[in-house]
């Protein structure tokens, strides 16, 4: 019969996965079975084991990333990546305050605020600017300071003085 060997009265099974005469798929398991054989895809495939197909995990959702990871599809597996402003191994991820551990690229004269996954930046009063790149106001040409129109106006960094003029207090 297929799948032994012998002179007929003593037969023996053949282990068709260890002669390597089994036609399982290159991604399946072979099992050798009493006068035959089967044939399973391996994790991350599926079929008949005969013919095996990659599952995309990413794509069909099988798969364990975090909410913040993105899914990357590999040969009978996937990867997880945690998303920029987030560290960890894929299916754990953390924000990263960035503000607080000096990663921000806000300028010296800015607030820094963290948000999800990201942070920004605003400068501070008495500077204009986008956050990354902030200049003084002069307040004193702008004319938009309080000094008394017996005073003198003095710009300082991010702010002014008001001084009295002589004969004044």
């Amino acid at each position: 019969n297929p799948g032994y060997e012998g002179n007929g009265k003593n037969c023996t099974d053949l282990n068709e996965c260890d002669l390597g005469t089994h036609l399982c798929h290159a991604n399946a398991t072979c099992s050798n079975l009493n006068g035959t054989y089967n044939c399973s895809c391996n994790e991350g495939f599926h079929g008949s084991g005969l013919n095996c197909s990659d599952i995309d995990e990413c794509q069909v959702g099988s798969h364990d990333c975090h909410d913040n990871a993105t899914c990357k599809n590999n040969h009978g597996n996937h990867l997880c990546t945690c998303n920029k402003g987030y560290q960890g191994n894929g299916t754990h991820c953390n924000e990263i305050n960035e503000c607080m551990m000096n990663m921000s690229r806000c300028d010296k004269n800015a607030n820094c605020t963290n948000t999800d996954g990201s942070y920004n930046c605003s400068c501070n009063h008495g500077y204009k600017g986008d956050g990354f790149n902030c200049t003084d106001i002069n307040e004193c040409a702008m004319n938009t300071s309080n000094c008394d129109s017996n005073a003198r106006c003095t710009n300082t960094e991010g702010s002014f003085n008001c001084s009295c003029n002589r004969g004044y207090h």
